[in-house]
């Protein structure tokens, strides 16, 4: 009976020590992924905005365009950016967009999911002192197998208008301007309206 009571307390002791580890762990861990000045500057993107885009398919080709609006706004206890993008041509497909900034990593990510493709498309990048300038790197299989690799840099212009431009690598290695679009604050029409 000794033998067993003294085994009991030799693994209630180890049972509360492992909790306590566990429970000092989860916090440090909490502690570590807590929001912070870099996930502050995202939330200049939040709002409604109108959106103009180009799109060039292949180098040389004339660009195809298209117009679209974007939802945004701050999850997650303001820990990611989250924007539902919708295009005005009937059938085009809608994209939701993840940005966020990873304590642990040091760097800043995009994930973009799109309607009609079954895979993401990830971003990594950085933001310049002034936190106006994105600079992103990425990289996606085409239906080639060929892997593409593009940068694309994000700048906030001022608080009703930023810009995005990307770049990537052709067939014979060189870069041409593959996307480029404008993203402008939208309006109340029908408080601008009212005013009138």
């Amino acid at each position: 009976m000794k033998v067993f009571r003294k085994t009991w307390m030799l693994v209630f002791a180890f049972l509360s020590i492992t909790c306590l580890q566990a429970q000092d762990d989860f916090m440090a861990r909490m502690q570590a992924h807590q929001p912070g000045p870099q996930h502050k500057l995202l939330e200049q993107f939040v709002g409604k905005w109108d959106i103009s885009i180009k799109w060039t398919l292949a180098p040389g080709k004339p660009p195809f365009e298209a117009k679209a609006t974007s939802e945004q706004d701050m999850i997650f206890g303001g820990r990611f950016l989250h924007a539902k993008v919708k295009f005005s041509l009937p059938g085009f497909p809608e994209n939701f967009e993840l940005i966020g900034y990873d304590n642990l990593k040091k760097e800043y990510f995009s994930t973009t999911f799109m309607s009609i493709e079954t895979a993401p498309m990830t971003m990594l990048g950085s933001l310049d002192a002034a936190g106006k300038v994105f600079s992103w790197k990425y990289e996606y299989p085409s239906i080639s197998g060929r892997t593409i690799h593009g940068r694309q840099t994000t700048r906030f212009e001022n608080p009703d208008r930023y810009t995005a431009e990307a770049y990537e690598t052709g067939n014979d290695g060189k870069e041409y301007k593959a996307f480029e679009g404008v993203w402008t604050r939208a309006t109340d029409k029908k408080a601008t309206s009212a005013k009138e």
